[in-house]
């Protein structure tokens, strides 16, 4: 048996699985931005998206979003935001430790 090829398969098997955990679905989403942006222009990127703010994520550059429309995502990544991802469980670092 290739150890290689094992370890290869299983990569694609987990990539495949946290991509279906993380896709950006639901109305509530976070917005990763670069963390040399600027407060405002996190809000910017989600109101040029039509989207409400939400909350703060965990880190600054973290930004809870929401919107009705299915386009939304993608808006968001038009708009200048890095990564758009499903904010449904409301765990990692999506919320700010209280």
């Amino acid at each position: 048996m290739n150890l290689g090829l094992v370890c290869l398969n299983f990569g694609i098997c987990l990539t495949i699985v946290l991509g279906a955990l993380v896709a950006p679905r639901g109305k509530e989403l976070q917005v990763i931005t670069s963390p040399f942006v600027s407060e405002a222009d996190r809000l910017s990127i989600i109101s040029a998206a039509n989207g409400s703010y939400v909350s703060a994520g965990r880190y600054d550059w973290i930004t809870i979003a929401y919107s009705d429309d299915p386009g939304f995502p993608l808006r968001l990544l038009k708009a200048g935001a890095l990564l758009v991802l499903n904010n449904d469980a409301e765990v990692g670092c999506g919320r700010k430790l209280q």
